[in-house]
């Protein structure tokens, strides 16, 4: 939750891997637009608190075992492959106008097909 809301800043983790784990590492950075990343921070989130609820409130292991299966699937494929489901469907909803294109200016210039 203190990362949806106030970025990296607060993050320990962010921390961590900014100024002691990446200079060791022999790797360019990767730098993503900020607004996209903080969406995908919050479906996480979003994901993680739809859990709980369907698990202790509604008492459905199944059911939270599937959307727990299903963030599992989208935190494995933004930490091997770098393919950020969030950020995927930020773009989709710029094109789909749900979210202004002004939004991220670095996000138009990623997804090349955003006008």
């Amino acid at each position: 939750l203190c990362r949806v809301l106030f970025g990296p800043k607060l993050n320990l983790e962010a921390w961590i891997t900014l100024f002691l784990i990446v200079p060791i590492l022999p790797l360019d950075p990767v730098y993503v637009p900020g607004p996209a990343k903080r969406f995908a921070q919050l479906c996480g989130l979003a994901f993680s608190f739809t859990v709980v609820i369907i698990r202790f409130v509604f008492d459905l292991k199944e059911a939270a075992y599937w959307v727990a299966s299903a963030l599992f699937i989208a935190s494995s494929l933004e930490g091997v492959f770098s393919i950020c489901l969030g950020c995927v469907g930020f773009a989709i909803m710029i094109l789909m106008g749900i979210i202004p294109a002004d939004t991220c200016h670095k996000c138009r210039m990623l997804f090349h097909t955003i006008k």
